[in-house]
């Protein structure tokens, strides 16, 4: 009888498997232009924030008015960005 740790490893070696079986189909002008479209991605990446700011709270106009008066922004949007797979 096969353990879940075998099974475990049964499964990542068929993704894997999968994954270089996808990658050998890719050419390498494709797979170029898309590891430098990274990097210039990844130099646009922000990390930290670049100006203060406050999560208003619904029911409490004083914090947030005082939160305001410290010079701080009401964050209203929030982005966010999908990372799935990279080389670099």
């Amino acid at each position: 009888m096969e353990s879940s740790k075998d099974n475990t490893q049964k499964t990542e070696s068929n993704k894997q498997s999968k994954f270089n079986k996808l990658q050998e189909q890719v050419d390498e002008e494709v797979r170029e232009k898309w590891t430098e479209e990274q990097f210039q991605l990844k130099e646009q990446l922000i990390e930290e924030n670049k100006f203060d700011w406050y999560l208003p709270l619904k029911d409490n106009e004083e914090y947030n008015k005082q939160q305001e008066d410290e010079g701080k922004v009401k964050l209203e949007y929030i982005g966010a960005c999908d990372i799935r797979y990279t080389p670099i």
